[in-house]
């Protein structure tokens, strides 16, 4: 039975190489690449395009910079301004006291 390795970055890839202003070949990525010291040929490209090689993270990297774009917008499709923050939740000391004696576990542990 064949493994089907799956990247969630490869669709973002080929949209944002069909994007430039010049549109990108995937050989002219490649040549991009190589120039960088990053060895994907051209049909390592494609089979990243279609899901079907994972991507590597200075890979990522070195493509996301080819192409003038976030790799954090090549993996959410998402531009780094429209990430959602999260912030943790401070309880007071007094409710996590209550919390303990209240009852018999823990429901939650702050740092």
């Amino acid at each position: 039975m064949k493994r089907l390795i799956t990247n969630i970055a490869g669709r973002r890839i080929a949209e944002g190489r069909k994007k430039q202003r010049q549109r990108l070949t995937q050989l002219d990525l490649s040549n991009m690449l190589v120039s960088k010291g990053i060895r994907l040929d051209r049909a390592a490209v494609a089979k990243i395009e279609r899901g079907l090689r994972g991507v590597l993270d200075y890979e990522l990297l070195a493509i996301a910079e080819a192409l003038k774009a976030n790799p954090e917008q090549l993996l959410t499709g998402r531009a780094r301004h429209a990430t959602p923050r999260v912030r943790r939740a401070r309880v007071p000391r007094k409710e996590l006291e209550m919390t303990f004696i209240a009852g018999d576990r823990p429901l939650g542990f702050i740092d």
